[in-house]
This record gives C-alpha cells, sequence and structure tokens, in this order.
C-alpha cells in the first residue's frame, strides 16, 4: 500500500481518473470491509480493466452491497454528479440520492397509484349509485320484503361481497320476523 489519503480522496472524486488500481481498491476494501464505497470501487476498477475475475469477485463480494440499484447506476454512469446528494452512495435511505430518472419513475409510479385509487372509488361510488337507491329507498319507506328480494338479487349478482349483502338480508329477515 504506497498511497495516501489524498490518493484516497482524489481518487473518490473522480470516478473515472482513479489514481488506485484494482489491487489498491481491494487492499483498502480487506482494511475496511464495512466501507462499501471502496468496495464499489475496487469493482468498477476491476470491470473498467477488464479483468477475467471480474465476476467472480462480484458473486463472492456482492452479498455485502447494500443498494444495488446505485450500485449498478454506479458501475454504469457516465459521469456521477459529485455535489448532489446523488454521490451519497452508501446511504441506507432509498430516496434521498435517487437520480432524476429513478425520481420520474417513482413520480409516475405515484401518479399511477392515484389514478388506481381514484379509478377505484369512482367505481365505488358508481356501484353505489346503481345499487343503494333501490333497496336503500325500499328500507326507507318500510317495504322490508321488496327490499329483501332486490337484496337476495344483488347478493347473486356479486359473490365477491356476499358477506356485506349476507348481514344486511339477515337484518331485513329479522326486522321481517319481529313484525309477524
Amino acid at each position: 500500500m504506497n498511497f495516501s489519503k489524498n490518493d484516497i480522496s482524489a481518487s473518490l472524486a473522480s470516478t473515472f481518473d482513479s489514481r488506485l488500481t484494482a489491487s489498491d481498491w481491494l487492499s483498502l476494501v480487506e482494511k475496511y470491509p464495512y466501507c462499501e464505497i471502496f468496495l464499489w470501487h475496487y469493482l468498477r476498477a476491476l470491470y473498467n480493466a477488464d479483468a477475467f475475475d471480474f465476476e467472480n469477485e462480484l458473486m463472492r463480494l456482492g452479498i455485502r452491497i447494500s443498494n444495488r440499484t446505485d450500485f449498478y447506476l454506479f458501475m454504469t454512469s457516465k459521469k456521477l454528479k459529485q455535489d448532489s446528494a446523488e454521490y451519497n452512495l452508501v446511504s441506507t435511505d432509498y430516496f434521498s440520492h435517487a437520480d432524476s430518472e429513478t425520481a420520474e419513475r417513482h413520480e409516475s409510479l405515484r401518479q399511477l397509484a392515484r389514478k388506481l385509487r381514484e379509478k377505484r372509488i369512482a367505481e365505488k361510488a358508481e356501484h353505489v349509485d346503481n345499487e343503494q337507491p333501490d333497496y336503500v329507498k325500499l328500507i326507507r319507506e318500510k317495504r322490508y320484503s321488496e327490499a329483501l328480494e332486490i337484496l337476495r338479487q344483488i347478493n347473486l349478482e356479486n359473490p365477491k361481497k356476499s358477506a356485506y349483502f349476507a348481514v344486511q338480508i339477515r337484518y331485513l329477515e329479522t326486522i321481517l320476523n319481529n313484525n309477524k
């Protein structure tokens, strides 16, 4: 190990123009096994040098990589933005250093979830608008036997909601039995 702290910091600051070789990075990985950024630079140095043992080292050391998405971006990126939060590669917070593409992907997933939620709410409202007025109106008018027939028909048409309608059917049957 014939490198100084300045060599390490300069190599960490520049993504491609590293003063350290793969063997230098390996010695740092062995000396500081919990410093994941050294591991990333070691694997990148092997990859850039087209080393024959890159795949073996990746298989051996890959278990120690905590965020594989960021590691992939690190390995394939042309230039990292060093002055932004994206360069905070060892962070365990998934959203803190996502690049703009990843942030857009997350935002699009949020929008998709929001649209699905709105669609589900609209379907529920439509479902309630189509079914409730018939039997609810009859219950309010105290025409329980007719409401019971409608609920039984709805129950047959919607087997997924049979538990919900079964409770209402039992309630109406109880009312009818008590009124006799």
